[in-house]
């Protein structure tokens, strides 16, 4: 699920479902996940890659105002 390997595609990984996030000009949390629940198996899969792009230092998230900023 977070990486590719004999399994897991690259297309599946959370390594390319990323880019649904880093990508997007919406910065709402909500917004964000309704925009791109398509891109995810369900809606704990998309709060992983947050984490996966907060650890990384990809984004900020604020919140109290439930924003996304992209570093």
């Amino acid at each position: 699920m977070i990486v590719p390997s004999k399994i897991i595609t690259l297309e599946e990984s959370i390594l390319m479902k990323s880019k649904f996030i880093l990508e997007s000009e919406i910065k709402d949390i909500n917004q964000l996940f309704e925009e791109n629940k398509h891109s995810f198996q369900d809606p704990s899969e998309f709060l992983i890659t947050l984490d996966f792009l907060f650890a990384i230092n990809k984004i900020n998230v604020d919140y109290e105002k439930r924003i996304i900023n992209v570093i």
